[in-house]
């Protein structure tokens, strides 16, 4: 699990991104939570068609990464 007690700093969203990145590329599972999320939201291509990553988001982290897709809130439409 990637995120819970994380922070937000650079250096810290820059660690995470690192792992993600590589777990993508061995195709091992990744969960995201808390900090993690907002990471995906900042850099949505970590997580965007990847079967290995669960998102794990309450309503207002749900709010952030359908923002950072371009979903419509109150839709679901994509643009």
């Amino acid at each position: 699990t990637v995120g819970p007690g994380l922070g937000r700093g650079a250096a810290a969203l820059a660690g995470a991104a690192l792992i993600v990145e590589r777990a993508n590329a061995a195709d091992l599972p990744v969960v995201l939570d808390a900090d993690g999320l907002y990471l995906a939201s900042r850099r949505p291509d970590l997580v965007r068609g990847r079967r290995n990553v669960a998102l794990t988001p309450n309503a207002p982290e749900l709010a952030r990464l359908a923002a950072a897709a371009g979903v419509n809130p109150e839709t679901g439409d994509l643009p």
